[in-house]
C-alpha cells in the first residue's frame, strides 16, 4: 500500500492493519458474530468461520467498539498465558486462490513467460510455480466465510 519510502512506518503499519481488518472482517457482518460476550472459546469458533487468527478477531472487535480496552487486554493476556500468541491451537486450512490461478494460467497461455509474471507480481519463480499448480482444482472444501466478488 505504501510505495513511498518517506512514509512514517508507524502510520503505514497502522493503516495496513486497519485495511486488512476491514477487508477480512467486514464490520456489518462480523458484528453479528461477535455478540455480547467475547471469550477464548468464542474466538476459537470465529477463527474457524472467518479463517483469521483469534488475535485478529479480538483486534477487530476492539476496533469496532464491541469490546473495551480492558477486555481486549485481558484476551491478549489469556492468549499469552496459554502460549497462543505465536501458534494458536485451532488449525484453519489455507484458502487457495483458484480464480487467480486461472488468471495466471491464461497469461501463460497468452504468451507471458514465468519470468515476466514473477517480475510483474513481485514474487520469486518458486512461489509462482506454487501458484500455478492445479489451477483448476479446489484446495479446500470445509465451511467458513469465503471471499466473494462485489460488483
Amino acid at each position: 500500500m505504501h510505495f513511498n519510502r518517506d512514509a512514517d512506518q508507524a502510520v503505514a503499519e497502522n493503516q495496513a492493519q486497519r485495511f486488512a481488518a476491514a477487508f477480512l472482517l467486514p464490520a456489518n457482518e462480523i458484528r453479528r458474530d461477535l455478540g455480547v460476550k467475547l471469550d477464548i472459546p468464542k474466538l476459537s469458533a470465529l477463527k474457524r468461520k472467518w479463517r483469521v487468527s483469534m488475535q485478529a478477531v479480538a483486534y477487530r472487535a476492539h476496533q469496532l467498539g464491541c469490546i473495551d480496552r480492558t477486555r481486549y487486554t485481558s484476551i491478549f493476556q489469556q492468549l499469552s498465558r496459554l502460549g497462543w500468541r505465536k501458534t494458536e491451537p485451532v488449525e484453519v486450512q489455507r484458502e487457495s486462490p483458484r480464480a487467480f490461478k486461472r488468471l495466471l494460467r491464461a497469461h501463460i497461455d497468452g504468451g507471458y513467460t514465468h519470468e515476466q509474471l514473477s517480475e510483474m507480481l513481485f514474487v520469486g519463480r518458486e512461489r509462482l510455480e506454487e501458484l500455478l499448480v492445479d489451477a483448476n482444482s479446489p484446495d479446500w472444501q470445509d465451511t467458513g466465510v469465503r471471499m466473494r466478488i462485489a460488483r
